[in-house]
């Protein structure tokens, strides 16, 4: 693995030793970031605050970071994955922009922590951070928000607050969320809806998540009802060999100069070249 573009192309990365972590392949990661740099330009808008759901080796966050974004949390349950994702940090000199949450995605997306510089961040970006409090509980499974958490997989509050249904603070919007979830994992829609309640994702902001092809998403996630978090809308849809990423949008594609149309027929019919190397894509930038 290594960063495609920007300040620290080039820049190898480590990638978990021993684990059952699915880094997205750099072909892949190349179409994506290619895309979103097109979508960004086209809504005159910035890479921003990005969030890393199910981050691995961290790079996705990291390629984000080298492209330009403001900062970056990343969230992996694993604390062995974390440090590998610190050290990534280290070496590609991010560590002052970023911030490794070691935390379940769904715990996360209930109470994320203070945004860095805010009157109630505690904590210095970089570092390893895990959720603190309550009692580490081997089997019984609590219920956090709308889903269940097994307790003995993070250290968590005896009780998690709820989804927030309303609009988070500005200082807490993040412009881009990726999910890089297990590859055919069966509730990687309810994570989408997760997300869509939470409050984290801005207006006009793009929530970006690899799949198995297998998986079917909907072309719309959430509600548009005032309270119930942001509606997502399926903007682009890519399938390359057994892989596959969507691109959702926080809000009618219309208000941002997306014509409907043209996303329902780009989502069903458009896909990567086969063949297509990492220079090709790079070009495309």
């Amino acid at each position: 693995m290594r960063v495609i573009s920007g300040e620290a192309r080039g820049h190898n990365l480590k990638a978990p030793k021993g684990m059952t972590t699915r880094p997205m392949a750099d072909k892949i990661k190349g179409a994506v970031f290619s895309m979103l740099s097109t979508l960004l330009d086209q809504m005159e808008q910035d890479w921003g605050r990005v969030l890393d759901l199910y981050a691995g080796s961290g790079s996705i966050g990291i390629e984000a970071l080298s492209r330009g974004a403001s900062w970056v949390d990343f969230v992996e349950i694993n604390a062995g994955v974390c440090r590998v994702i610190s050290e990534n940090l280290e070496h590609t000199k991010f560590t002052g922009r970023a911030r490794v949450n070691n935390r379940q995605v769904n715990s996360f997306l209930n109470s994320p922590p203070a945004a860095p510089g805010s009157a109630h961040a505690k904590r210095a970006a970089g570092g390893l951070h895990r959720r603190k409090g309550g009692e580490k509980r081997d089997k019984e499974t609590i219920q956090a928000g709308f889903f269940s958490v097994e307790a003995a997989q993070v250290e968590i509050t005896p009780v998690e607050p709820p989804v927030s249904l309303t609009p988070a603070p500005d200082e807490n919007f993040y412009d881009i969320i990726f999910l890089d979830p297990p590859y055919a994992d069966p509730k990687i829609p309810d994570t989408l809806e997760h997300v869509a309640r939470s409050g984290l994702i801005k207006p006009g902001g793009l929530v970006i998540i690899g799949h198995s092809p297998r998986v079917t998403l909907a072309a719309v996630i959430g509600s548009e009802q005032p309270g119930d978090g942001v509606q997502l809308n399926l903007l682009r849809h890519r399938r390359h060999g057994d892989s596959a990423f969507t691109i959702f949008l926080a809000g009618n594609p219309s208000d941002y100069g997306f014509k409907q149309e043209e996303t329902e027929t780009e989502a069903e019919t458009e896909g990567l070249q086969p063949g297509a190397d990492e220079d090709t894509i790079e070009a495309d930038e």
